[in-house]
């Protein structure tokens, strides 16, 4: 490989975890709200991390990884980015919630289900 293309690729790999960076950046606000009611030393422990560095999250002195606020995110019952397009939905008792609808608006379980069994034997006429 020439050195022009592998200056090529190194710039684009070096662009392409800039953009990967860049769109897992966290945002101080959800942050504090995925965190309510945890001390910095249940924070720590749930991430696996020492104290002061949930304490320089908690400032705002250090960036929160990415994995750490999915964590966070799975934690409250909110399904993580990786989901794709069920990113932000809720999971609340046995319902399936989408973003900002009341629970009773969720669809069961049970309902899936019987949409499943319902589109099999409709597959099988």
């Amino acid at each position: 490989m020439s050195n022009s293309t592998q200056n090529r690729c190194s710039r684009a790999t070096k662009l392409t975890r800039a953009a990967r960076n860049a769109s897992y950046r966290t945002n101080a606000s959800e942050f504090y709200r995925l965190r309510f009611g945890l001390s910095d030393q249940q924070l720590a422990d749930l991430a696996g991390v020492d104290r002061t560095t949930a304490n320089r999250w908690r400032r705002g002195d250090s960036e929160v990884p990415f994995a750490v606020m999915e964590l966070l995110r799975l934690r409250r019952g909110t399904l993580p980015r990786a989901c794709g397009a069920f990113a932000g939905f809720r999971v609340v008792e046995d319902r399936l919630v989408p973003p900002d609808a009341h629970w009773q608006d969720g669809i069961a379980a049970r309902e899936v289900k019987d949409w499943w069994l319902l589109r099999q034997r409709l597959v099988r006429r």
